[in-house]
């Protein structure tokens, strides 16, 4: 399941105005830089070539996100390396630890001083959505040709939200189940066949906390 999906906010830059840098630079960042105008989230799409070409006056796009580890400094290269290369888009990112993060972006984004994109978990974006904090972006992928044989599928309808597409997708996290074989061994539990689902591993649960009754019994 995605983790991180990039999605536009309403703020000061014009969907028309992102429609014009979108993809200029052939970026994730320029991709998802936008804001959504005149602030409503049911606005209709204002045409553009979504980002082949970008010749207007500078831009500053206002990026914020959770990223406070490692990923938040391979952002920041990224970032750097965009902005050396083009000179009139520039991205200026903020990084919040997550539990401020979502404190601070509805009334930022309602005084009209949040960001014109921001990164955010994928079970968070339809909250932001229905209190319209984000707006669609429907036309946007639409003029960038993005499609959901792009990406895994689940990844790609988890930007929907009521049928319209407010977030793109920026990775997918791995989960992974490590356990003991002796202990398993020792519940009566064959080490070579672990979990592959909830009720699989909530019996496992049970036969090892069996054999430490009968243990300490």
């Amino acid at each position: 399941m995605a983790d991180h999906h990039f999605t536009p906010l309403k703020s000061g830059l014009s969907r028309r105005g992102f429609l014009g840098l979108a993809g200029g630079a052939g970026s994730a960042l320029a991709l998802a830089a936008c804001g959504g105008g005149s602030g409503s989230s049911d606005q209709k799409p204002t045409g553009g070539n979504g980002g082949a070409t970008y010749k207007g006056p500078k831009v500053t796009i206002k990026f914020w996100n959770g990223w406070t580890g490692s990923d938040g400094d391979t952002a920041k290269k990224m970032i750097q390396q965009f902005n050396a290369a083009t000179s009139n888009i520039h991205v200026d990112m903020s990084i919040f630890k997550w539990e401020d993060f979502f404190q601070k972006l509805p009334a930022a984004v309602r005084s009209g001083n949040g960001p014109d994109v921001a990164a955010m978990h994928l079970d968070d974006m339809p909250t932001q959505a229905a209190q319209k904090i984000i707006v669609p972006l429907d036309d946007v992928a639409a003029a960038l040709g993005l499609k959901e044989s792009d990406f895994s599928p689940l990844v790609w309808k988890g930007g929907l939200y009521k049928g319209k597409r407010y977030a793109i997708p920026i990775d997918v996290h791995c989960l992974g189940l490590y356990y003991n074989k002796t202990v398993m061994a020792s519940a009566g539990l064959d080490p070579d066949k672990p979990p592959t689902n909830a009720d699989e591993y909530m019996a496992a649960l049970e036969a090892q906390r069996a054999k430490a009754g009968r243990a300490a019994g």
